[in-house]
């Protein structure tokens, strides 16, 4: 009897062994809006459908840097034409950079379903050194050049002229960004799915001079969802936000509300690694701009991978717009690192 009693509790902790879930998601590419004018305004984020449970928390370091370029038609015209005291509707602009945008986030689980966060981000703007490499990439695959042969290579010039008013930056800074706020409020976990609220608000604690915030509060509300197949091989993780945008106060020209989505296709082939292709798309925070794409939506992909195992893990990967206005994710790459507990 006690031989049958051994065996019985030896089959049963091999079943929950086998039926145990050896690997997890570990969610999509956490890569926002990266085009500097915007870079200011609160926008849409991906995240897993997941949080954290009460008295957990996660700590998260990450860096991105993009090289930017965009000129407005006729813009070197306005110009002129500004010198000389004839203002002319609508706007132009010059965005040419390379930013970095470091962050610190922290998340707290503080309840059943709920997890707050805080984001404290530092932006640099700079002349960079990736200018001749997309010259190269671009000549060798007949990819147009948006007019970057018309400026010097790795020179910084922000040059944003609405009207009467303009914005002007050509020195290299370093500020903190405006901090923000979130939480995440868990609407359904199922076996290998789950999706979540996630309510967030921006405070105008960034330099606005130095193009790192834009002296307004800024509001966002969005779901993220994330499932896992049967062999908890792939995952699927996807989402949809509107933020509200305040004024920029710096800039001549006022932000639109933005609508944003994403799509992500997670593969782990074990326990340690996993690959994420992903996709996103938005509206612009600037205004429709006439006869120009500037101001249409837009999109942008990523891959990359994340490596860990436990309770930390580190992201990395390569970022790159597939429209030519506004250059939502020009070529860039992330590399991100956290911590749970």
């Amino acid at each position: 009897m006690k031989r049958l009693l051994v065996l019985a509790a030896l089959a049963s902790a091999l079943v929950t062994t086998a039926s145990a879930e050896p690997y997890e998601w570990r969610g999509p590419l956490p890569i926002r809006d990266q085009f500097p004018l915007e870079m200011i305004a609160l926008d849409f984020t991906p995240r897993d459908g997941g949080w954290l449970e009460r008295g957990e928390w996660a700590i998260e370091v990450g860096l991105v840097h993009v090289n930017s370029f965009e000129i407005s038609e006729g813009h070197d015209q306005r110009v002129a034409e500004w010198l000389a005291g004839s203002y002319s509707p609508d706007y132009s602009f010059v965005a040419d950079t390379e930013t970095t945008r470091a962050h610190v986030r922290v998340d707290f689980g503080v309840g059943s379903r709920v997890q707050l966060g805080l984001e404290i981000p530092m932006i640099h703007h700079g002349s960079g050194f990736l200018d001749s490499i997309i010259d190269t990439t671009h000549d060798s695959f007949g990819l147009p050049g948006n007019d970057r042969e018309d400026r010097p290579n790795d020179q910084l010039e922000f040059d944003v002229i609405a009207g009467a008013g303009r914005f002007y930056l050509d020195d290299d800074t370093t500020e903190l960004g405006d901090v923000v706020l979130s939480a995440k409020i868990g609407l359904h976990e199922g076996y290998r799915h789950a999706v979540s609220l996630v309510l967030e608000a921006k405070a105008p604690t960034g330099d606005e001079k130095g193009l790192a915030g834009s002296g307004s509060w800024d509001y966002g509300l969005s779901i993220v969802g994330s499932a896992l197949t049967e062999s908890r091989r792939h995952a699927w993780h996807w989402g949809f936000g509107y933020s509200v945008l305040g004024e920029a106060k710096e800039l001549p020209i006022d932000f639109d509300d933005k609508l944003a989505g994403f799509f992500a296709y997670e593969y782990m082939p074990n326990e340690r690694w996993s690959v994420v292709a992903q996709a996103q798309v938005e509206t612009s925070g600037l205004p429709d701009k006439t006869g120009s794409p500037q101001g249409d939506p837009r999109a942008g992909i990523a891959v990359g991978f994340h490596h860990g195992r436990g309770d930390w893990q580190i992201s990395s990967g390569f970022l790159e717009n597939v429209t030519t206005n506004d250059n939502s994710m020009d070529l860039g790459f992330f590399f991100l690192t956290s911590w749970r507990h």
